[in-house]
């Protein structure tokens, strides 16, 4: 099972640098690379944890924006460490 995640973490890393603009939801995902709900959503976490993938407030994944370029308001979701940022 590990093997397979780490196989799917690269297969999905390429496309999504071969498809600047792809997007997905995990239903797509599922549909997109084939694997099962649970197993996609633990792997899109974690390429959202090692901050490759960014999820939007609408549950869609893509590629982490680079350092500098804006951000399309309303749709990052952001963790707790910017919160009092947005709270002043």
């Amino acid at each position: 099972m590990l093997q397979v995640l780490q196989w799917t973490i690269q297969r999905m890393r390429g496309e999504f640098e071969e498809l600047p603009g792809l997007t997905v939801t995990v239903p797509e995902a599922v549909d997109r690379w084939g694997h099962d709900t649970d197993e996609l959503q633990i792997v899109l976490d974690t390429l959202v944890d090692v901050r490759f993938l960014e999820r939007s407030l609408d549950g869609a994944y893509a590629r982490r924006r680079p350092i500098g370029e804006p951000a399309h308001i309303g749709t990052v979701e952001w963790g707790p460490e910017h919160s009092q940022k947005r709270e002043q």
